[in-house]
């Protein structure tokens, strides 16, 4: 495995994903293989209520993901960006 190259460049959400990707590879035969996934890794429950007829639908999201891409543009904290990504999505017409 060839080492990364901290000559090129990358944002922060490609040099995390290579980074993990790296330290599961070299963790792979140790017991803290899952090391990552246990402690960073989350996954999204999504459930939609139809307001009209109660109907649920379940969706969990098949993958781990490690990192949340949030809306930073018109908010002033990290908390009014979470709050707006946990936002209730009104669900209308067909889609319901």
């Amino acid at each position: 495995m060839n080492p990364i190259n901290t000559g090129e460049q990358k944002d922060v959400h490609e040099f995390f994903n290579l980074f993990v990707d790296r330290m599961e590879i070299s963790l792979k035969p140790t017991p803290f293989k899952d090391l990552f996934k246990d402690i960073y890794s989350y996954t999204i429950k999504r459930i939609k209520l139809c307001s009209n007829c109660d109907m649920r639908s379940f969706n969990l999201q098949d993958e781990l993901e490690y990192n949340i891409s949030l809306e930073v543009r018109n908010y002033n904290t990290l908390k009014d960006s979470l709050d707006a990504f946990f936002q209730k999505e009104i669900i209308e017409g067909f889609n319901c």
